[in-house]
């Protein structure tokens, strides 16, 4: 018989596995939705790209590259301010994750006019 010390440790050890299994598929799940919106981009259907990107961020919220195609989407889609927030929160969170998101918010200050 396990004594309630062992019970604590193996329900600790499998609620440990269930939160990583669950942060595995929604990694995946995030994966997912950001190979459609970039397909979906590529082809021009920009409402569709932003649903796409917005539910990779919705699996993974620090899924850094959803939120820079979301911001050119929303550029692409005649959007510019949405793409400049979009990009300006992208460079808060991290200032050097692509030089090219400093471009592409020039552009989007650019077409605001």
């Amino acid at each position: 018989m396990l004594s309630n010390n062992t019970d604590s440790r193996v329900d600790h050890a499998t609620s440990d596995t269930m939160a990583f299994l669950k942060k595995q598929e929604q990694a995946l799940q995030a994966d997912s939705h950001f190979k459609d919106g970039k397909e979906l981009l590529l082809v021009k259907s920009y409402k569709d790209a932003i649903k796409a990107f917005s539910h990779a961020l919705k699996s993974h919220p620090g899924h850094q590259d959803a939120k820079f195609y979301r911001a050119i989407s929303y550029l692409d889609s005649g959007n510019p301010q949405k793409c400049s927030v979009e990009l300006q929160e992208l460079i808060d969170e991290n200032p050097t994750y692509n030089r090219t998101s400093y471009v592409v918010l020039s552009i989007s200050y650019r077409r605001m006019g």
